[in-house]
């Protein structure tokens, strides 16, 4: 029955929700969760470790007025700036980027 379930998971970052008995479910971390994780990783951080957190707090916090705002956007405004959002979002989670420390890699 648990393989006919399809709804999103919402957790927290507790890592046993990564479980690879759960590859195959669509998940979401919780925003409050992951806002106050950033701002643990900012509060312990100095220098250039600094911003990748306070970029993917600005970020998440965007979407969060975006969201409030969907009802006063038309459709395509609302999704042009999602468009962006997650474009940005990309840009900070590519791969590619080059960042040492650890409590931005395991982000």
């Amino acid at each position: 029955m648990v393989r006919e379930f399809k709804v999103v998971l919402v957790s927290d970052c507790f890592l046993a929700y990564d479980a690879k008995a759960l590859t195959e479910w669509l998940k979401q971390k919780c925003i409050a969760h992951l806002l106050r994780n950033l701002s643990e990783i900012e509060a312990s951080k100095t220098g250039r470790a600094v911003c990748f957190s306070r970029d993917v707090t600005a970020l998440l916090r965007e979407a969060l007025i975006l969201q409030k705002e969907k009802s006063n956007l038309s459709p395509e405004i609302f999704a042009q700036r999602a468009t962006d959002l997650e474009t940005r979002l990309d840009t900070l989670i590519d791969e590619k980027r080059r960042m040492t420390d650890l409590d931005n890699l395991r982000f």
